[in-house]
């Protein structure tokens, strides 16, 4: 049976871990119990009962995803990142680690200098009135324009006006690439949470990258100023940014395939136990981060990145920090095996994206300011555990790997969060880290000693493999 050791924090008992199966009995609930699931509806293709199974998270689940669909674009990058900011702990002060790199790539002094360069167009753009812009230059009737509800307004004018330059005649590429700018601006504040007026409003710190990205997707409408210095998908090459907490977080094991999918149907594996409800603990953990990778544009890869600290006393020297790589997950397209289903162009890329990966996170492991980085040799991909598989080893004691709170601060986020909008606080919340997991590939542990790739790093910063294997 599948039962890794879980991470816990309870209100009243603090923090403690569990097995995952007696946390489900004692703490789970059915998805019928939240109207989530009918509790009658037969499993897909079958006559059968679904069977029922509980899950641990589930009623933040369903908070959190009710207020993450309720606005467009609404997400909880923000919330979360100030939240920690105002936590007692300081990563820089108390471990000389800077945390700020797993929030944004891109420097809040850079796009706050690129927003003050753009200022009078974007003040100009922020306070122009669609109706009337639309109305002035006279490229849509007035009964048709005056019958479209403001908050459809500008989609529709858009569609309106590439369809009338699609059929020929007048061209509309001033106004249509206008009002796409706008129409991006318009998103952006959505998610910020500010108005659309008052550019100082705009959280930089928090929300640098959101920010670095709609500069680029504007430059692909109108001339701005110094969008070469920001960092965002291009769509050309091998690219990374991270993953937005917005309502596609929470739909991220679906589109990969993987076990925290929102149904289990949807693995690839359906006989490895499902665990989405981790990703309603991973998404207030400000320092727990999803890395993506895109080849031209196409998300491809995934990897979950967490600086964790160890204690290994048979090394003889004092616990330290790595960058934990939990897991690299792949789409289904360059899943497959040579000479299986998936799209050849993307699959002789696989060794070069595996390379850049690599390169990737040890360079957010400079910034952070830690050396050693190990990986989880687990994943849904066969090729990708092959890889990891060529990489030096590491033995670490998995008891002995400390996430440093552990989830208090994750709990205490989630509780504010649910007072902060109106719903019922969390008792306890749980959470499961593959580095910690013995279950995945057991033929890589010994006791409680399990082996890492090392992707940067010395063997000698683990146990010695004469003392787990007793050679």
């Amino acid at each position: 049976m599948y039962n890794p050791m879980i991470l816990a924090f309870d209100r009243d008992r603090g923090p403690f871990t569990i097995p995952l199966q007696i946390a489900k009995k004692q703490y789970g609930h059915l998805p019928s119990e939240y109207k989530v699931l009918s509790p009658r509806k037969a499993a897909a293709g079958s006559g059968s009962r679904r069977v029922a199974r509980k899950s641990l998270n589930l009623e933040l689940g369903v908070c959190l995803k009710e207020w993450l669909a309720e606005a467009p674009g609404r997400d909880l990058k923000g919330f979360v990142v100030r939240f920690f900011a105002d936590w007692h702990r300081d990563y820089e002060r108390e471990f000389g680690l800077a945390i700020a790199p797993l929030v944004n790539f891109n420097d809040p002094h850079t796009v706050a200098k690129v927003l003050a360069a753009n200022a009078p167009f974007l003040e100009e753009l922020g306070a122009m009135d669609i109706r009337e812009y639309v109305a002035s230059r006279k490229v849509v009737r007035t009964d048709t324009l005056n019958s479209i509800p403001d908050h459809l307004l500008l989609d529709k004018v858009i569609q309106i006006l590439e369809r009338k330059a699609k059929s020929g005649g007048h061209t509309y590429a001033d106004i249509i690439a206008t009002l796409k700018a706008k129409q991006a601006l318009q998103r952006l504040v959505s998610r910020l949470d500010v108005s659309l007026k008052k550019r100082s409003d705009y959280p930089v710190d928090e929300y640098a990258d959101e920010i670095a990205a709609t500069f680029g997707e504007m430059e692909n409408h109108v001339s701005l100023q110094l969008v070469s210095e920001l960092r965002y998908i291009r769509g050309k090459g091998i690219e990374f940014d991270y993953a937005p907490r917005d309502l596609s977080y929470l739909g991220l094991g679906r589109q990969f395939g993987d076990c925290t999918s929102d149904q289990m149907r949807l693995q690839v594996d359906i006989a490895i136990e499902n665990i989405f409800w981790t990703v309603f603990s991973w998404i207030f953990d400000r320092n727990y981060q999803i890395l993506r990778v895109f080849l031209d544009g196409r998300l491809l890869i995934k990897c979950h990145l967490l600086p964790l600290c160890v204690e290994v006393p048979e090394s003889g020297r004092p616990r330290y920090f790595f960058l934990s790589l939990d897991a690299i997950e792949t789409v289904p397209v360059i899943r497959v095996n040579s000479g299986g289903s998936g799209q050849p162009a993307f699959i002789e890329q696989r060794d070069g994206l595996m390379r850049s990966v690599v390169r990737e996170v040890t360079q957010i492991a400079d910034r952070i300011g830690v050396d050693a980085v190990y990986a989880e040799k687990f994943s849904n991909a066969e090729w990708v555990r092959d890889r990891l598989a060529g990489y030096p080893e590491i033995y670490l004691n998995t008891p002995r790997i400390i996430k440093i709170d552990e989830l208090e601060d994750v709990f205490h986020c989630a509780d504010y969060f649910c007072r902060k909008y109106g719903f019922h606080s969390p008792e306890r919340i749980f959470m499961e880290l593959q580095l910690k997991n013995s279950y995945l590939l057991p033929n890589r542990v010994t006791g409680h000693n399990k082996s890492f790739a090392i992707l940067r790093g010395s063997p000698k910063n683990g146990i010695p493999a004469k003392m787990v294997i007793g050679v």
